[in-house]
């Protein structure tokens, strides 16, 4: 397992909250990420791997 770095951010990308997370590797991150995403109020999560950016989920624009 590995300990990934994953970031809520909110309007205008400003930074929420941080948690360290385990994951299998790249792929489970990735998967992480967009249950994060679900699960909490932030419009963006971010998992990072030491400096490297593994993922971003992103909520959809709501439709005018």
């Amino acid at each position: 397992m590995r300990t990934y770095r994953c970031y809520f951010l909110g309007e205008a990308s400003e930074r929420g909250a941080v948690e360290h997370v385990e994951c299998v590797d790249d792929a489970d991150a990735t998967s992480m990420a967009e249950r994060l995403l679900r699960k909490h109020g932030y419009d963006v999560v971010e998992m990072w791997d030491r400096a490297r950016l593994v993922a971003r989920a992103e909520r959809a624009a709501a439709s005018a």
